[in-house]
């Protein structure tokens, strides 16, 4: 799983990489916290758990953010279902 997310965010070009930056720390910390509370992440706990900062992020730069890192990995898992 870990692989499958860091290979979403290793675009060719530099720029795409630092367009999603704040997205991957947030994703990275939620993959983080999951693997040492539980031992384990799915794409489904990580969407899980954006959903949930979604409903109560207060601002909407917050709301942006998390709205996009949920689209990566959305994307991310409808990509890995179709290979």
């Amino acid at each position: 799983m870990q692989q499958r997310v860091k290979q979403t965010f290793s675009g060719n070009s530099g720029q795409e990489s630092d367009l999603y930056q704040d997205e991957k720390q947030i994703i990275g910390s939620i993959i983080h916290y999951q693997i040492s509370t539980r031992g384990h992440v799915t794409n489904k706990t990580i969407t899980l758990r954006l959903i949930e900062m979604l409903e109560t992020a207060d601002n909407a730069e917050q709301q942006h953010m998390l709205r996009n890192a949920l689209e990566l990995i959305v994307g991310q898992s409808a990509e890995s279902v179709r290979s």
